[in-house]
């Protein structure tokens, strides 16, 4: 991990606003999953290839990964009306849900976050585009959705926003529901989606984690430090650093 050091006179951390796919469960490879068998059922293929082959890991990082279905649809279906849009989300995320039943796991060291933010008071809510049935399922099964504060005022979903994700609108009500400013949270995103969101937000201190973009994507994309995962000694070091 690299670290920026600390802003001089930047605001003291208060508060959490965190990205569920990707970020605080590992479930990236459904979805490229269920993406890749759909759009094969389509027709629709990796772009360029000669032989028909399914879209690749890279194809889906840099056209999905983090975005709504509303705004996937729209850009890779042009054509489609609301209804298609609809029908297909609704069939992807059944899919999805299905192939999540055989077990979730937190991404590792998710129980070393847990544990700093409560032993600093450092108030929480999860701010994603996954539909509601998904950003439950994922935080019940990892243990940390009464953490968040529950599903109502725990959980920010870029579908019951104005706009998604990579709009700062889903930060910013995640904000407004801790009572803070933007700039006294950290977000955290694994995708250019979503740190675009919290870039655009103002949000303080911007976490990238490397589950699925490597370091060079994620901080191109505005992220202030990157980690593979919850464990890094170095992210709590910056974390303490702006407590203070």
């Amino acid at each position: 991990m690299h670290a920026s050091e600390p802003a001089a006179g930047a605001m003291t951390l208060q508060g959490l606003l965190l990205d569920v796919d990707g970020t605080l469960c590992d479930t990236d490879h459904l979805h490229y999953a269920v993406f890749r068998e759909m759009f094969t059922e389509l027709g629709i293929y990796e772009p360029g290839s000669d032989n028909r082959e399914p879209i690749s890991r890279a194809f889906f990082n840099t056209h999905i990964c983090g975005g709504s279905n509303e705004l996937i649809l729209k850009r890779i279906f042009p054509a489609w009306d609301a209804t298609q849009r609809a029908a297909f989300a609704q069939a992807k995320e059944q899919r999805w849900r299905e192939l999540a039943r055989s077990g979730l796991e937190p991404v590792c060291g998710l129980d070393i976050l847990m544990t700093f933010a409560d032993e600093h008071s450092l108030m929480r809510c999860a701010v994603t585009n996954a539909p509601r049935a998904n950003a439950e399922t994922i935080l019940e099964q990892i243990g940390a959705l009464g953490w968040l504060g529950g599903a109502h005022e725990g959980l920010v979903l870029g579908d019951e926003c104005v706009r998604a994700k990579p709009h700062p609108e889903p930060y910013e009500e995640g904000a407004r529901r801790l009572g803070l400013s933007p700039s006294a949270c950290m977000a955290a995103e694994d995708s250019e989606t979503g740190l675009a969101a919290a870039v655009a937000a103002g949000v303080g201190l911007i976490v990238g984690i490397a589950t699925s973009l490597d370091e060079a994507r994620l901080r191109a994309a505005g992220a202030h430090i990157v980690i593979s995962d919850w464990r890094e000694p170095a992210l709590y070091k910056e974390l303490r650093a702006r407590l203070k």
